[in-house]
């Protein structure tokens, strides 16, 4: 992903959701490119520039410190949880992959 690209990710983000005041991305052993991807993303100066004008902070936990993202991957085992349980093993269409994600979001 592109600088340019997620800034446009994060402004559909801050539009439908408001802009976070802070951010947190995991840095795992399991994530070592997609870690170096966001750095790298993180150091842009357009991103930084972007961010600031939002007063949105972007910090990444300790590496090998799990604990730290416990309470976002409970949330994420809440979103699976109930995704499951509202698909099981259909296949479904993108619109309707939106919808089911938008409820249970709501």
């Amino acid at each position: 992903m592109s600088a340019k690209a997620f800034l446009q990710a994060f402004r559909r983000f801050a539009s439908r959701r408001s802009c976070p005041k802070l951010m947190f991305s995991e840095n795992g052993s399991n994530l070592v490119a997609g870690e170096a991807c966001l750095r790298e993303i993180w150091n842009h100066p357009m991103v930084h520039t972007a961010l600031n004008q939002r007063q949105c902070h972007w910090k990444f936990i300790p590496p090998r410190a799990p604990w730290h993202g416990g309470f976002y991957e409970c949330m994420v085992g809440t979103v699976k949880s109930s995704f499951r349980k509202t698909i099981h093993s259909q296949k479904v269409d993108m619109k309707e992959f939106q919808t089911v994600v938008t409820e249970i979001e709501a």
